[in-house]
């Protein structure tokens, strides 16, 4: 548990240092760099906490193990990322749409499209794998 909880003290640190960094310097990639790093801190605060409640319970901890480890569960995680998969690309079309009749810039719909595209191919690419292995 310790290693978990180091890499998310770890991950609150970058994300704290990609903060600062954004708002002292000026430049495109100030919205970045603050974005990110809130993230990764929100991010590493979040299981930080969720480990180190477990660490002080032993009965909880190995309790969520096994619900992390639970084959039912892993199956019912995996169909709720593909369904939230599914509803994102459509999101992302939307947005698209958005963007290009508010005449928002070239890159933004561009960017846009390639995540849809990107999506697709994975999708894709894992139906393939998948249907070979079973």
């Amino acid at each position: 548990m310790s290693k978990k909880k180091n890499m998310f003290i770890g991950l609150m640190i970058l994300g704290v240092a990609l903060f600062i960094l954004g708002i002292i310097f000026e430049s495109p990639m100030t919205t970045f760099l603050i974005a990110f790093g809130s993230g990764l801190f929100g991010g590493g605060l979040a299981k930080f906490l969720i480990y180190d409640r477990l660490g002080k319970n032993p009965e909880k901890e190995k309790a969520y193990e096994i619900s992390q480890n639970d084959p039912r569960n892993k199956e019912i995680r995996s169909i709720a990322y593909a369904k939230s998969g599914y509803y994102l690309q459509f999101f992302v079309i939307i947005l698209g749409a958005v963007a290009s009749f508010t005449n928002q810039p070239l890159w933004m719909v561009i960017s846009l499209f390639a995540a849809f595209i990107i999506y697709q191919f994975l999708v894709y690419y894992y139906m393939a794998k998948l249907n070979s292995k079973m």
